[in-house]
Parts: structure tokens; C-alpha cells; sequence
């Protein structure tokens, strides 16, 4: 008899050992990953003009084509680091800080402290308007533009110019 209670107690030992240890390694195996395993590396990094400081996030196209603009330029970058182009703004007039779109045709939209101009996704210029002091005017998309229009503020004024030309389109009063 004290054989048997010894067996039936080292058997329900045994099971309680081993579902502790069932339920150790299902939970061990569902844990998540350590960071260091999920950070992604690092591809390559680029200095674009070493002598401004960069003013606006880079964006990148439905191409892969990375925009980066600072006050000396734009600069457009495959995915490998490489430029393709860049486009070099006047030292009297640089280009303003979060002043980059991109509209759905790959063209490209950005301010100046006098000016607003348009770039071709190879990085020709297709107008500029001019616009002191403007600022883009973003949907909560961060677009800066409509179907055919791009809103902007010159001086006081809030503007309409075409996507198409630049043109002015309408204009409203002074803003307070």
C-alpha cells in the first residue's frame, strides 16, 4: 500500500513538473524577439550640403527616388545613396524650412523667401512664381496642393496658383 501512495505520489509530481515545464517553453517560445534582433541596419547615410543644415524631412516617391531638401538645394537620391540630380537654390534667396511637396504626377513643389517654384521629377524647372515670405498650405495629408491648385500664403495675402504654371489664380485680402 505505501508502495502504491509513493508511485501515485512521485507520478503526480512528475505530470506537475512536467506542465510547469509545457507551460514554461509555450511561453518562452511566444515571447517577443529582443529590440536588438528588430532594429533594422543601418543601409548607408549621405552628407547632402555639409554647409546648411537640412529643413525639411525627406520624402520619398512612388519611384524609391529619396527627395532631400536644405537651404542650398534639392537633392534627389536612388536607393543605393546615389544622386541623380540636384537642383541648387540661390544663396540670397533659400529655399524656407518644411517647404517640400510632391503632387501624384511626380512633380515637385517647394518655397523660398521669395518665391515658390516647381520642379520636374528629373529636376527641371518647370515655373516659379513669385511670393515673398510664402508658406505651402498642407491637407492634413501634408498635401500642398488640390486638383489644380497649390495654396499658399505671400506676405499677408493667401493665394491660388496653378499647378500647371504658376499663375495666380485668386487672391484674398490681407490676412490679420
Amino acid at each position: 500500500m505505501k508502495t502504491v501512495r509513493l508511485t501515485a505520489l512521485v507520478l503526480c509530481g512528475l505530470i506537475a513538473v512536467l506542465a510547469a515545464d509545457i507551460r514554461f517553453w509555450y511561453h518562452a517560445a511566444r515571447r517577443p524577439r529582443p529590440y536588438t534582433t528588430t532594429i533594422p541596419r543601418l543601409e548607408w547615410t549621405r552628407a547632402v550640403d555639409p554647409l546648411y543644415l537640412t529643413f525639411t524631412p525627406p520624402l520619398v516617391a512612388k519611384d524609391g527616388t529619396l527627395y532631400v531638401a536644405s537651404a542650398g538645394g534639392i537633392h534627389a537620391l536612388d536607393a543605393s545613396s546615389a544622386e541623380r540630380w540636384v537642383y541648387r537654390a540661390s544663396e540670397s534667396d533659400p529655399l524656407l524650412s518644411g517647404s517640400l511637396s510632391q503632387d501624384d504626377s511626380g512633380n515637385l513643389y517647394f518655397a523660398t523667401s521669395r518665391s515658390i517654384y516647381s520642379l520636374s521629377s528629373l529636376g527641371l524647372k518647370r515655373w516659379q512664381a513669385d511670393c515673398p515670405q510664402a508658406a505651402l498650405a498642407r491637407s492634413a495629408g501634408g498635401h500642398a496642393f488640390d486638383a489644380d491648385a497649390i495654396y499658399t500664403t505671400c506676405d499677408t495675402h493667401l493665394v491660388a496658383l496653378s499647378r500647371i504654371d504658376g499663375h495666380e489664380i485668386w487672391r484674398l485680402p490681407e490676412l490679420q
